[in-house]
């Protein structure tokens, strides 16, 4: 499979424990996976010697994958402008995740998410180990979501971009 087109490519970081004695001082191993949803099928694995790692990991996985068309989608840890500007380079589309670790970012979304009317809307219910839980998924345009300062940021991944892309936080 050379092309992952309309796919959403989910690019992860683990840390396998047991593998090593932590007698030696071994941590675990850290493996970037990068996993093909649809398919089931795991594309591309490095390893990486710590969680931070994975920032310099992402772009150099990017760069041998023909991922134009397709969704990137990164936990918070990958949510930086470096990793957005390689995607839009690459013709894809991205999630990131956003935690606190972008504290203004993470803020200005939250009251985004509270005041603002989403493009679109998902809810999903499940009774599961007899509780009810709801899932909830709300899309805000970046543009319309973010203030001057980060859309600044936004402006600057998408410069040389064309235009039909639609690239969403």
């Amino acid at each position: 499979m050379d092309n992952y087109k309309d796919k959403l490519l989910s690019i992860d970081g683990k840390q396998l424990r047991g593998g090593s004695p932590t007698s030696r001082g071994n941590k675990g191993l850290y493996i970037l996976n990068v996993w093909v949803s649809a398919d089931g099928l795991c594309i591309g694995q490095s390893k990486v010697e710590d969680k931070s790692k994975e920032i310099t990991a992402i772009p150099e996985f990017l760069e041998k994958l023909e991922v134009n068309g397709s969704i990137i989608r990164i936990d918070a840890i990958g949510c930086q402008v470096e990793i957005a500007r390689k995607i839009i380079d690459k013709e894809a589309d991205y999630l990131l995740s956003v935690k606190g670790n972008q504290k203004d970012l993470h803020e200005e979304l939250k009251e985004s998410f509270s005041f603002m009317r989403s493009i679109d809307h998902a809810e999903q219910w499940e009774y599961d180990h007899g509780r009810y839980e709801t899932r909830s998924c709300k899309l805000l345009s970046a543009q319309e979501a973010l203030s001057p300062n980060l859309q600044e940021l936004e402006d600057r991944c998408q410069k040389d971009q064309q235009s039909y892309h639609h690239n969403f936080l």
